[in-house]
């Protein structure tokens, strides 16, 4: 079995996104007996995690590259797996993006795994653009597995002369118990009308203004805000909520629909998207395999509805397993919405989908793709 030490400069207590990702796709892949230990920034704490910490450095540099190339000599690794989007290891991206060519020059003889959560371009300094795609080139093509959940992002990685694979990311939201009991002790402890549909909103404040408006239009409609709600350069915690939602809410005359939840435990958050009939994500910037409010939606087999994807999605999600409006469209939302709740036929054909398609971005598929990648390099290459 193979000997991997994962690095990323996000790891708990940080919440959320790549550090949540690192975490469970460690203990996942631990489970199919791979052994797996952690390169992360000082204070990380793997209290829900099961792979060791095989060095916490302090600030992300060139000399971090020495220390990471003295850990992978001490644990004995076959792979050094990179965690990677354009927002990282912002101290000194370079190294980031240099790590393959120089673990080649000081001869390490192991393999080098890059995990594209995004390939988008964020220059190092003002016109840079054309240095930042080469970096990526460079670190795309030197490492000897990249893995993508984007299929057109493996294609452009491939184009790069990548050996590219598609593996999806998973939701760090675990499955509900999926209880008629559960259901309703949620829907009590938010105080749903009985009458009242109760749509569910996770993990982003894109979109609120539109997802108002259309509930503004549905009157027997309950909208559960789950978790933190936060937008980029903007805090916008659920908890704290900018007097503009506030005032907009009230004069759409829908403060007594809303319900804010905060943040949660993640057991808490599965059970409140199950017991939502629909969640709805209008995201401004459409659908992608990278939200992961679209990917807790599927993990409970909920009927979703979000916006057109500006690129595709894949095989696994189709017609049947989401409802698309394009974005910004509140008359188009509303329409959605009620084709879904109005309709129980269209609500069940949804959430069989989604039952279906969540297997694919269940962890257990995730570390055997990963497995799958990491032993085939091995043994066509040797120790």
């Amino acid at each position: 079995m193979p000997s991997v030490l994962i690095v990323s400069d996000q790891f708990p207590p940080t919440k959320g996104g790549i550090g949540d990702y690192t975490a469970l796709l460690a203990n996942s892949l631990i489970d199919r007996g791979a052994r797996v230990s952690l390169f992360v920034p000082k204070g990380s704490v793997h209290s829900n995690c099961r792979a060791s910490i095989a060095a916490a450095y302090p600030t992300w540099s060139w000399f971090t590259l020495g220390l990471l190339h003295r850990t992978l000599e001490s644990t004995g690794a076959q792979w050094v797996h990179l965690q990677h989007n354009g927002g990282m290891y912002q101290n000194c991206r370079l190294a980031a993006y240099l790590l393959p060519l120089y673990l080649r020059w000081k001869r390490w003889p192991g393999r080098i795994a890059v995990t594209f959560h995004d390939i988008n371009r964020r220059p190092l300094f003002p016109k840079a653009n054309a240095l930042m795609d080469w970096l990526i080139r460079r670190l795309a093509k030197d490492a000897d597995l990249v893995i993508a959940a984007d299929t057109t992002d493996v294609d452009t990685l491939r184009g790069f002369g990548a050996i590219a694979y598609q593996v999806p990311i998973g939701s760090n939201i675990p499955v509900a118990d999926e209880s008629a009991e559960t259901r309703a002790h949620m829907r009590a402890r938010y105080d749903v009308p009985p009458d009242h549909f109760l749509l569910g909103h996770f993990g982003t404040a894109l979109g609120l203004e539109i997802l108002f408006e259309a509930v503004s239009r549905l009157p027997l409609v309950t909208l559960l805000l789950v978790g933190k709600t936060v937008s980029r350069g903007n805090l916008g915690a659920i908890d704290q909520v900018p007097d503009s939602i506030r005032e907009k809410l009230k004069s759409l005359g829908i403060e007594s629909r809303i319900r804010w939840t905060s943040h949660l435990p993640v057991t808490d958050v599965a059970d409140a998207l199950f017991a939502c009939d629909a969640i709805v994500l209008p995201y401004p910037a459409g659908a992608s395999l990278r939200h992961g409010g679209m990917l807790a939606a599927l993990s409970q087999a909920r009927a979703l509805i979000t916006t057109t994807p500006q690129k595709p999605l894949g095989s696994i999600i189709s017609a049947r397993t989401l409802v698309i409006v394009p974005p910004g469209d509140v008359p188009a939302l509303v329409t959605a919405i009620k084709e879904v709740l109005e309709n129980p036929d269209k609500k069940s054909e949804l959430e069989k989908a989604a039952f279906a398609a969540r297997d694919f971005f269940s962890w257990e598929t995730i570390s055997r793709e990963h497995m799958k990648y990491y032993m085939t390099s091995l043994s066509e290459t040797g120790p």
